[in-house]
């Protein structure tokens, strides 16, 4: 395996303060003053729309960070831990020690607070993607992995990101059950374009999605792509998703498809997977699933960091419609459970798999926009 790192890199930002626990408070019992920092990831590059929080005894204060990375939130007077996260938490998290005085606003602009990975990233090498220089490019280190170490169940893994090839076929069943058993042991799948076929098995080039397929591990019924994409320019293109419409600012894209015949979606079931971006016929550009079913049900899945920390889904009291993930030390799992949050991500089966009709790399083809998205299916895997 061939390792990767490149100088580091971060951004983060702040979006909004949350209506979390703390409209359930008495905030005149409390004494409460003003955190103010900028975060980054190792890099330096600023990174929109990061979680974060505050856990007081399992009462969560929480922000987001704004588009040049800046956070601003009010937290108990004391000493705590300020935690930032992206997406669920599991891969992307880290925790700094504050001391909070009374009557003063506490300023951590200098403190290079980086988003760090404690997660260990694997890529299968592609002949026209390139993600992992997304993701040294943002100071973070990943494997290159081979067919057989999927065959082999990726262990140690926390996300694999599978590029478009140009020579996909059919693999053994081993390496589909090893693709599936990854995702559905709390793991992280992203692929692009003709790695579709990686999830749903190969179709040799068929135009026709009633067409049987070679292997795969996800249902045909809940998606299908046929190679039927033309070269060129797809504009305003719209954006679904609240979370990637604040890391990138927008709520509609452009994408350029430097080839033809890429893979076009048909016939997505809108109950296994989210559509995150669709084109102006609203074609599917961009998903998202966290339903694959496994039958596995071990909440050891959704522990990280050696097991010094916990994904849960977290339900802010009075307020069920607001329940998301976070990822918190294992010394306060017992509160939050007390209060009623559980062990592992809200509504979901698996971990989670994005896939992108459009290319990733970044020789000159993707424009900002589109480096942008990568780095938010980086960060939110």
């Amino acid at each position: 395996m061939r390792k990767l790192l490149l100088p580091l890199f971060c951004l983060l930002f702040i979006i909004s303060c949350s209506n979390d626990d703390i409209n359930n408070i008495n905030q005149n019992q409390l004494s409460l003053e003003a955190v103010v920092g900028n975060i980054t990831s190792p890099s330096g590059q600023v990174i929109p729309n990061v979680l974060v929080f505050y856990d007081d005894e399992g009462t969560i204060y929480s922000t987001k960070t704004d588009q040049n990375g800046n956070f601003e939130l009010e937290v108990p007077t004391g000493q705590g831990i300020l935690q930032i996260q992206t997406g669920n938490g599991k891969l992307f998290n880290s925790s700094f020690e504050i001391d909070v005085i009374p009557g003063t606003i506490l300023d951590l602009t200098s403190q290079n607070l980086r988003l760090e990975s404690n997660s260990n990233l694997a890529f299968l090498a592609g002949s026209y993607d390139s993600i992992e220089n997304i993701i040294t490019d943002l100071g973070y280190t990943i494997d290159e992995v081979t067919i057989a170490d999927i065959e082999n169940g990726l262990s140690g893994y926390d996300a694999v990101f599978l590029n478009c090839t140009g020579n996909l076929s059919s693999f053994s069943d081993a390496f589909y059950q090893g693709l599936n058993n990854f995702v559905t042991f709390g793991n992280s799948i992203y692929s692009s374009d003709f790695s579709l076929e990686y999830l749903i098995g190969f179709d040799n080039y068929s135009q026709n999605c009633s067409d049987v397929r070679e292997g795969g591990f996800i249902g045909v019924g809940t998606v299908c792509g046929t190679r039927s994409g033309d070269v060129g320019w797809l504009y305003n293109n719209t954006i679904l998703n609240a979370d990637i419409i604040n890391h990138l600012g927008t709520s509609f894209i452009d994408v350029e498809y430097d080839a033809d015949i890429w893979m076009q979606l048909q016939n997505v079931d809108e109950n296994f997977w989210e559509i995150l971006i669709k084109d102006e016929n609203a074609n599917p550009l961009m998903i998202k699933t966290n339903q694959v079913q496994g039958g596995y049900d071990d909440d050891s899945i959704w522990y990280s960091n050696n097991g010094n920390k916990v994904t849960i889904c977290h339900i802010p009291p009075g307020n069920s419609a607001n329940a998301h993930e976070i990822t918190i030390s294992v010394n306060a799992l017992d509160t939050h459970l007390a209060h009623g949050d559980s062990i592992g991500a809200c509504n979901a089966s698996s971990g989670n798999i994005y896939y992108t009709t459009f290319h990733n790399h970044t020789d000159g083809t993707a424009t900002p926009e589109v480096e942008s998205m990568m780095e938010y299916i980086v960060l939110n895997l």
